[in-house]
């Protein structure tokens, strides 16, 4: 008997009544991370105006949802360039354009690319605000918009100093760290 036949005899096999029991013992997530890219697009009828701001939105949304006790999916997120990345989340974002999710325009550059919801997306986002809203409540959504609408008016640069400022263990690979460098003044002692 080979090692590859001894390890065929060694595999279980389940029973469909045993699998589901197993599966229904499984945690699962309460987002994807196609359905977080999706949310942070939809919480706003407005598109994102640039890369590194859509991936700063939705690393923020995600620190923000997972603090509430919502699971989501695990990013993977690295120290990157501009601090916080995830290259799941950018193979995703391809994947709901090529998919008709999402319309990506002015891909010529990391401050001119615009991501918009198509009506497909629209109609998928809205369904994962609805979900977020029967688990947490309209006045959560309401507070989701409100972030977003502020991020969004942080604009590239302030959105990587709100960033560094609050995640400065991001800082440590930036192109840009000496830009933000963190200065702790301390308290004066006389």
């Amino acid at each position: 008997m080979t090692n590859s036949d001894n390890k065929i005899n060694k595999e279980r096999y389940y029973t469909l009544k045993e699998a589901k029991e197993l599966y229904d013992k499984i945690e699962k997530p309460d987002l994807a991370l196609d359905e977080l890219v999706l949310l942070v697009l939809g919480l706003l009828d407005k598109p994102i105006n640039g890369r590194v701001v859509l991936h700063k939105e939705i690393f923020l949304l995600y620190k923000e949802l997972s603090g509430k006790g919502i699971k989501i999916v695990d990013p993977q997120l690295i120290k990157y360039k501009y601090g916080p990345f995830s290259i799941d989340i950018a193979i995703i974002i391809e994947d709901l354009a090529r998919n008709k999710f999402i319309n990506i325009k002015n891909r010529q550059g990391i401050k001119k690319v615009r991501y918009e919801l198509t009506d497909k997306g629209r109609e998928r986002a809205n369904k994962i605000i609805n979900y977020i809203e029967s688990k947490s409540g309209i006045d959560y959504i309401n507070y989701l918009r409100s972030l977003r609408k502020g991020w969004d008016q942080l604009g590239h640069e302030g959105i990587l100093k709100y960033v560094y400022q609050n995640y400065p263990e991001y800082l440590e690979k930036s192109v840009r760290k000496k830009d933000f460098v963190h200065i702790d003044w301390g308290v004066l002692e006389g």
